[in-house]
């Protein structure tokens, strides 16, 4: 099944990657399954890690979904632009909690802006 994974990192002002996103596609129900994985300020990004970390996570946490309606091949394009917006449009959840850190939120905020999407 890790074939199948795309990885998109995400990345800071000055171009340095502070996570990774993997997602899977799932061209049967339009599901695309996707994860997050975001290093430590203090520490030097390790894509290998990150990529693991993230991958690791997608296979473990299947709940992790959204759907793109009548869409039979989405573009990979069309799913980061997706993922970016969910990510940086994390509400808080029932228990007061984000899904994402702040850098994984400003990180996906930045792509959009530079992509000129309206979050």
């Amino acid at each position: 099944m890790e074939n199948d994974i795309k990885y998109v990192y995400l990345r800071e002002r000055n171009g340095q990657p502070v996570g990774c996103i993997a997602f899977r596609v799932n061209k049967v129900d339009h599901r695309i399954h996707f994860a997050v994985s975001t290093h430590n300020p203090v520490d030097k990004f390790d894509r290998e890690l990150g990529r693991e970390i993230a991958a690791n996570r997608l296979e473990k946490d299947r709940n992790a979904f959204f759907t793109l309606y009548d869409v039979e091949n989405p573009s990979v394009h069309a799913v980061i632009n997706d993922l970016m917006l969910i990510i940086a449009d994390n509400a808080v959840n029932a228990e007061g909690q984000r899904d994402f850190t702040t850098r994984a939120r400003r990180a996906a905020q930045l792509w959009l802006r530079d992509h000129n999407v309206d979050a």
